[in-house]
C-alpha cells in the first residue's frame, strides 16, 4: 500500500477557523473559507482568490472578500487561546 503524504497548503495568511479582528472597527470574525478553495466570481473580479468569514456572535451570515483586501493590513489574526501560557 502506498504511503500517504501530508500536504501543507501555503500561500495565504489566515488559516481556516482563525479568529481575526478588523483593525478599524474592532469587529471579531472567524475564517470559514480560505483562498485555496474559495473564489469570487462577479463582473469586476474573475476567479479571484477570496476568504469567507463570519461575525462572531452574529447571525451566521458568511461574507466574502478578496484575498488581497483581507491581507492588506485591515485584519489581524488573534492568537490561539490554546497556545497561550
Amino acid at each position: 500500500m502506498a504511503e500517504r503524504k501530508k500536504i501543507k497548503i501555503t500561500g495565504f495568511r489566515f488559516p481556516l477557523f482563525a479568529i481575526i479582528t478588523h483593525v478599524k472597527t474592532k469587529g471579531e470574525y472567524q475564517i470559514m473559507d480560505t483562498p485555496n478553495v474559495c473564489r469570487i466570481h462577479c463582473e469586476q473580479m474573475k476567479n479571484e482568490p477570496a476568504y469567507g468569514y463570519k461575525l462572531r456572535g452574529g447571525d451566521g451570515t458568511v461574507y466574502y472578500r478578496p484575498q488581497s483586501e483581507m491581507e492588506d493590513g485591515r485584519f489581524i489574526e488573534q492568537p490561539d487561546p490554546k497556545s497561550l501560557p
